[in-house]
């Protein structure tokens, strides 16, 4: 339909063909193909962000500046989108139509700009509000050192207080990194754990830190590989959160469970070993046991459980300062919308991490703080504010739209929208909310129609050709041959499918980033692709994974 012009050498006696075409303007010919042919649909779209389908497979999504009678278009705040899904960012883009148009190809590309104008683009800038998770999306832990911590605390408490061999639970932490990824589900009565495509399908199992056949699976799971629980969760990660389910399935989500999957693990190899495998297993309420015993909130105060205790005595191993650019970005959001952060920790941790990430006023970056928030409860229940003072939750109150320091504990989405609306002077205000935990701080408020996510998935960062971008140093931990990529698995035929996880990311939330750096280089006003029916991967930023840049559309 149309052609990129790209850039050559030209005599000083010779005119490149943009410049040639651009001088052609206002000549009658001109005028009269804007108002008698499909040019003018084209020019009525200048001022708006369109997506062009090009003839080489790429597009490209930006301000239409100016159309011309020959349907050569004018860009601006351009991201080219290759048939790989690698961007590229340009302040201006020059689209050169080809010398004939036929009549079907104009019109399909009219189509393709009426359909597309407002699909296909995401921009702060449309936001009245925008939200922030703390941990893991504002705060940026070191990941190794934070998964090895939790690892070597869980392995000893299950050691010292629930009697499991030591054998088997002392294997060191740069020994099973490959085995660790977050997103890996366990079948709790089994004793297995597993990865499940999007649909639910059963893809790969261990029963304990034994790799299953395929015949294994078949017998665990029915010749179709479908587990009930799993297609439940699939189908609404939400149905197993308080019900019966919650006995049979567990996904590790987060950086700070992830690696109780895999102390799981260890524990049903100990058990087998002892006793020989089992039909059911009741392993997971003791390494619960040590997940509550390690992050309890009353924990910190008194660093009862040694994770606290690491987290406060060594805080240069853990935290990561954030980049500038992050800071920067932060107070120009400050200024243009309402900001707010919704961290589901307690008051006095969620403080400690805010300031060794964004310094002592790191509370001077935000209109609204909530703690504890519980998510997802938090997006779809009633539970009531608490007051906060000296780094205490105080007794239940009632906001204040008077108040100055709006900082809280616990509450609910619809009242907080109450005051966001206050706050933005906007009787219905448009909010968005970052975070990266994919069920409570994506799912659930897009389920709900709360308001609009940003998915933060660090592991966008392991694509080699990203990796140079966000100079991240955890690629090892974030990586795993032996899984296989966080956002596709294989199917029955060995091909590579979204994973449950790009389900999530591309049906619930606007765009995907590894990091808040990512965009803060950008102005807030920068358009970019986002997910949409019409490019389902186009949403991944700043570079599509490598899995899934040959499978196109997701939706």
């Amino acid at each position: 339909m149309a052609e990129i012009h790209q850039p050559q050498l030209y005599t000083e006696t010779e005119e490149d063909p943009q410049t040639v075409l651009l001088n052609k303007r206002d000549t009658k010919r001109e005028r009269f193909r804007l108002h008698n042919e499909l040019a003018c649909l084209a020019r009525a779209l200048q001022g708006y962000c369109t997506t062009v389908d090009l003839r080489n497979d790429n597009y490209v999504t930006g301000t239409i500046s100016n159309v011309d009678g020959f349907m050569n278009m004018e860009m601006e705040n351009a991201v080219l989108t290759n048939r790989r899904g690698k961007h590229t960012f340009c302040d201006s883009f020059f689209v050169l139509a080809r010398n004939k148009h036929k009549f079907n190809s104009a019109l399909k590309l009219i189509f393709h700009f009426s359909i597309m104008s407002n699909e296909n683009s995401f921009n702060f800038n449309d936001y009245d509000c925008v939200g922030f998770d703390l941990d893991n999306t504002i705060c940026h832990f070191n990941v190794p050192e934070l998964m090895k911590l939790v690892y070597d605390l869980l392995n000893d408490f299950l050691i010292n207080n629930k009697g499991y061999d030591s054998k088997f639970l002392s294997k060191p932490f740069d020994k099973i990194t490959d085995s660790l990824q977050r997103g890996l589900f366990m079948d709790l009565e089994r004793g297995n754990i597993l990865r499940i495509a999007s649909d639910g399908t059963v893809i790969k199992v261990c029963h304990g830190n034994n790799l299953l056949s395929d015949d294994d699976i078949v017998e665990c799971y029915g010749t179709d590989k479908k587990w009930n629980a799993a297609v439940s969760y699939s189908e609404d990660p939400l149905s197993t959160w308080n019900s019966d389910l919650e006995s049979k399935i567990r996904s590790c989500l987060d950086f700070f469970d992830a690696p109780a999957a895999f102390c799981f693990a260890n524990c049903i190899d100990a058990v087998d070993a002892i006793n020989g495998p089992q039909k059911t297993y009741n392993v997971w309420p003791d390494v619960l046991e040590g997940l509550v015993y390690m992050f309890t909130r009353e924990d910190f105060s008194n660093c009862t459980s040694g994770f606290f205790f690491e987290l406060k005595t060594k805080s240069e191993k853990f935290y990561n300062r954030c980049d500038e650019s992050v800071i920067s970005w932060l107070k120009t959001m400050k200024k243009n919308k309402t900001t707010f952060l919704v961290s589901g920790s307690n008051v006095d941790f969620a403080s400690f991490s805010a300031k060794k990430s964004m310094g002592e006023d790191w509370l001077d970056l935000f209109d609204v703080v909530v703690f504890y928030a519980r998510k997802p409860g938090f997006f779809t229940g009633d539970r009531p504010f608490f007051g906060v003072k000296e780094q205490e939750e105080t007794d239940i109150i009632v906001i204040d739209n008077s108040s100055e320091n709006h900082v809280y504990s616990q509450g609910n989405w619809t009242e907080l929208c109450k005051l966001l609306s206050h706050l933005s002077k906007k009787t219905c205000p448009k909010s968005l909310y970052i975070g990266d935990n994919l069920v409570q701080d994506i799912y659930t408020p897009s389920k709900f129609g709360i308001c609009d996510t940003i998915s933060l998935v660090e592991e966008l960062a392991t694509d080699d050709e990203i990796a140079h971008f966000e100079d991240d140093p955890y690629i090892a931990v974030l990586s795993s041959q032996f899984w296989g990529s966080f956002f596709s698995t294989l199917d029955k035929n060995e091909q590579d499918v979204p994973s449950l996880w790009t389900k999530i990311i591309s049906h619930h939330s606007k765009l995907c980033i590894p990091s808040l750096k990512a965009v803060a280089s950008n102005p807030i006003n920068f358009k970019y692709p986002k997910f949409s029916k019409h490019n389902g991967i186009s949403g991944f930023y700043p570079i599509v994974p490598k899995k899934l840049q040959a499978l196109g559309n997701l939706y």
